[in-house]
């Protein structure tokens, strides 16, 4: 959140390319702010906008693989009898 005046917080996405690609330190920054606005009783409304020439390019193509290779590698570390290794047999605890 930037700034707060008469009950409405203004977010301002300022991501790290000039199309502002949604990247995991932006998408973490938006998350951060819009947390901090919900939490603040004097806020009723959020405006979100973009401190660059374009709003938003959509996501990150490279930073969502490497977002879910990471949540891949989590879940296997979980539940590592889930994990599909084809063509081998498999060791499931217990």
């Amino acid at each position: 959140m930037t700034a707060a005046s008469n009950r409405i917080a203004v977010i301002a996405l300022s991501g790290s390319d000039e199309r502002n690609r949604v990247d995991f330190p932006l998408a973490r920054a938006a998350a951060d702010g819009v947390e901090a606005a919900r939490r603040d009783s004097d806020v009723w409304a959020v405006v979100v906008h973009s401190a660059r020439a374009d709003f938003c390019a959509g996501t990150d193509p490279d930073a969502l693989r490497a977002a879910m290779g990471i949540m891949e590698m989590e879940r296997e570390r979980r539940n590592p009898s889930a994990v599909d290794i084809p063509n081998s047999v498999k060791a499931i605890r217990g």
